[in-house]
């Protein structure tokens, strides 16, 4: 006995130590940004914290000073006597009217940078790529391995160890799980979000992880033994209690985390045979245990805020009660049915549909054995929890495909059933041939149909934002050494540089990959000032339009306005007089010099006037391009005699017949400073 369980542990530990490696690797390919939020809601708030020397930053506006950047959410402080109060409990109303966003997803990456900070090992590099490697580690990789073990707890043949370990040792893809594992691991939006920092990633590990401790209670014969008051409190798991409490510090990351913990902790809850029982796992094992884990990431907020804060309250007081979630974009209501799901499931989208259809119509032959009732299909248990997140999901107007990430781990877990199916030719006549041709049909499925893709997404598609800081960086570190006369070790220094991103709000990520080590601990290389145009809820709301929203209408009106151009060429000064004389329109208070270094998509350069002419007749030059994304293929026919020929635009042509021209997107690095190093790396 002793000797299979430990082949079991061994064998796991090896599947594990796989998925890590793999994982690793993805978060290393992965060089473009995919949404905001996966910097502006971890990276800046836990740099912010481990290197910021300002304590009082957390109480100023979005654009702080002190290598520190804190966006509206880590921001919000509305008295309630400003409006009507919500319940007329103070301390409930002030958490409605407090900050929307938790430290708790944010702390492992808080720790990780303090670490490198102590240890001396906050390099560029790690400072804005060790949190992807960390993720990929403590949130990928747990949450494939929680789908290699739900399968197999769900379709195991027998509970028996012996027989387990019989399982073990046979053919690798005569194992269900072995299925629903490749459809996580090779399944494209799993690699293209799973492992950046999101806090939906995040929720993801907590419910796959949650349910996996679950088992026994959702699927298996505990749930059903009855319950007699005498041993009411040994019949609860402390495991079982752990995972509730997982739930409640889920809730406190994102509390649509509800659509899932609500139902699972129902359908336990609902297996046992008499009510008393009902009530009690109620009580004991979801209630309790889940106030526990809200709790512990209340405190976490109450040591980072310095004040009693419950953030998913002022979530749902931000998003639901006013509705302003529907600023940043609506959807009709079935969107997740009919784009969001069938999107990020990709390949395995008619599997996962026959799965839950064949749930629901009690196919007997993928009933656990497990289950103590032969009218249980625990497919079904987890059809249910799927269908409820995506409903209560789609009730919100403003929809995103990372939404429901925390659900795709579940389809995997049902696509690896009916791949499995498929493989084994059981129910599956249709396909007339052998296994082996089988399996490497379903391989090849499963490679073609999302590698190609997730790599493009990885490491072409919306490039240049992670590009141009890296470049940034990168000049202002070999700037610092010459200042220094040194090329060793970076001194601190205190000249200070602004760079401006004129495009889309927080289209980039900004200290946390500006950020320059220096020997003296207490005080940075490069003091950075940088800024970006607003599109806070604030301006959202108001009858005014935002900076961002002014910067696409008209870049050129824009700028020109902004930093006070003149048509002669020349630049306003920070004086008022100066001001007043230069610039001939209504935004004075708002007028500022033009920075050391500025960001634009060429696009927005290109539209309208010359802008990049004006720019240059005031000191700035192009000193950098950073390759974006396809903006567009065609193929032609060119005419015969025609030479090969390569555009400064980006255009790449070929004189053979046929010719395929690929035009690229890019962000343009312009500069008043001398950079010969982004000069060189701009011909590359």
């Amino acid at each position: 006995m002793d000797n299979t369980r430990h082949l079991i542990h061994k064998l796991d530990k090896t599947v594990f130590a796989a998925i890590v490696l793999y994982r690793i690797c993805n978060a290393l390919l992965l060089r473009t940004q995919f949404d905001p939020d996966e910097y502006w809601q971890t990276l800046e708030p836990a740099y912010c914290r481990a290197f910021s020397s300002s304590a009082e930053h957390e109480h100023e506006h979005e654009h702080e000073m002190g290598n520190c950047a804190l966006t509206w959410e880590w921001t919000r402080r509305i008295s309630p006597q400003e409006d009507d109060p919500i319940t007329n409990i103070k301390w409930i109303d002030d958490a409605f009217y407090g900050p929307v966003r938790s430290y708790l997803p944010i702390l492992p990456t808080y720790i990780l940078y303090k670490l490198l900070r102590v240890c001396h090992w906050d390099t560029t590099w790690m400072v804005a790529k060790a949190p992807l490697l960390l993720n990929a580690i403590i949130v990928a990789a747990p949450t494939d391995m929680s789908v290699y073990c739900i399968t197999r707890w769900m379709y195991s043949n027998s509970r028996n160890d012996n027989d387990h370990a019989k399982r073990q040792s046979s053919s690798y893809f005569e194992r269900i799980e072995t299925w629903a594992l490749l459809a996580s691991i090779t399944n494209w939006f799993n690699g293209y979000a799973l492992v950046r920092t999101y806090s939906n990633s995040l929720e993801t590990m907590l419910l796959t992880v949650g349910i996996t401790i679950l088992c026994p209670e959702l699927f298996g014969a505990i749930s059903i033994q009855d319950t007699s008051t005498k041993n009411n409190s040994n019949s609860i798991r402390p495991m079982a209690k752990l995972a509730f409490a997982l739930g409640g510090m889920s809730v406190v990351v994102r509390f649509t985390a509800l659509a899932a913990w609500v139902p699972l902790g129902l359908l336990i809850c609902c297996r046992r045979q008499n009510v008393r029982s009902k009530v009690y796992y109620l009580v004991n094992l979801c209630a309790i245990p889940g106030a526990i884990g809200v709790f512990i990431g209340c405190l976490v907020d109450r040591i980072f805020f310095g004040f009693w804060a419950i953030p998913f309250l002022a979530s749902i007081h931000f998003n639901v009660l006013l509705g302003n979630g529907a600023l940043y974009g609506t959807h009709p209501f079935l969107w997740y049915f009919f784009a969001g799901l069938p999107a990020i499931a990709g390949v395995l989208t008619p599997f996962i549909v026959y799965e839950v259809v064949s749930a629901f119509r009690r196919r007997p032959s993928r009933i656990s054995p497990n289950c103590t009732s032969k009218n249980e299909n625990p497919a079904r248990l987890l059809s249910i929890i799927i269908l409820s997140y995506v409903i209560f999901h789609s009730i919100s107007a403003h929809k995103e495909f990372r939404f429901i990430l925390p659900i795709l781990p579940l389809v995997c877990v049902l696509a690896g059933s009916t791949m499995h199916t498929i493989y084994q030719k059981s129910g599956a006549s249709f396909v007339r041939s052998s296994s082996k041709r089988r399996r490497n049909y379903l391989l090849l499925s499963l490679c073609i149909l999302n590698y190609p893709h997730l790599i493009y997404l990885s490491v072409v598609h919306q490039r240049a934002p992670i590009e141009v800081n890296e470049r940034i960086s990168s000049f202002l570190s070999e700037l610092i050494q010459k200042n220094n006369g040194s090329k060793g070790d970076i001194e601190s220094s205190d000249s200070k540089y602004s760079v401006h991103y004129l495009m889309g709000c927080h289209s980039t990520p900004l200290y946390s990959h500006l950020h320059i080590p220096s020997k003296d601990d207490k005080k940075a290389a490069v003091n950075v000032e940088t800024w970006h145009l607003d599109c806070s809820p604030e301006c959202r709301s108001k009858s005014t339009l935002c900076e961002s929203t002014q910067f696409e209408l008209d870049p050129f009106a824009f700028i020109t306005s902004s930093y006070g151009l003149a048509g002669g060429g020349q630049v306003c000064s920070n004086s008022r007089e100066d001001i007043e004389v230069c610039a001939k329109n209504e935004r004075h208070d708002d007028m500022k010099p033009l920075p050391d270094i500025m960001a634009i998509y060429e696009s927005d350069l290109n539209r309208g006037f010359n802008l990049e002419s004006v720019l240059v007749q005031n000191g700035m030059k192009i000193v950098g391009r950073c390759r974006h994304g396809i903006k567009g293929v065609q193929i032609s026919r060119p005419k015969l005699g025609d030479k090969k020929q390569v555009s400064r635009g980006g255009v790449f042509s070929d004189a053979q017949i046929p010719s395929v021209e690929v035009e690229f997107d890019f962000m343009i690095i312009f500069s008043s400073l001398e950079l010969p190093s982004l000069q060189k790396q701009s011909l590359i």
